[in-house]
């Protein structure tokens, strides 16, 4: 079964879909910040304490091995604060049926 996203419910139920997602995030905020910011890669490693290996990957849309603690720290570098929240799994699929 799919919900509204076209998104398998056994692949909602995986922790890497979620992954994923959290990291696509960071990604699409990450390339807003170093335009504002006229950065380039160099710039973004150093602004963020990470490694220029990891700004490449970051920028190649690679997955990272960053813990959520240095996820949470490269989120309020770049001025957004990481809200995120638990959904029951039920109400999660009925509002995106509708």
């Amino acid at each position: 079964m799919k919900n509204k996203t076209g998104v398998p419910i056994q692949t909602l139920n995986q922790p890497d879909y979620w992954i994923d997602e959290i990291n696509g995030m960071l990604y699409d905020a990450i390339l807003v910040y170093m335009k504002e910011k006229n950065f380039n890669k160099t710039q973004l490693a150093v602004d963020l304490e990470i490694s220029k290996k990891q700004a490449s990957q970051l920028l190649n849309g690679e997955g990272n091995d960053f813990s959520l603690e240095k996820i949470l720290e490269i989120s309020l570098t770049i001025g957004k604060f990481p809200v995120f929240q638990l959904e029951d799994k039920e109400e999660y699929l009925s509002r995106k049926k509708s």
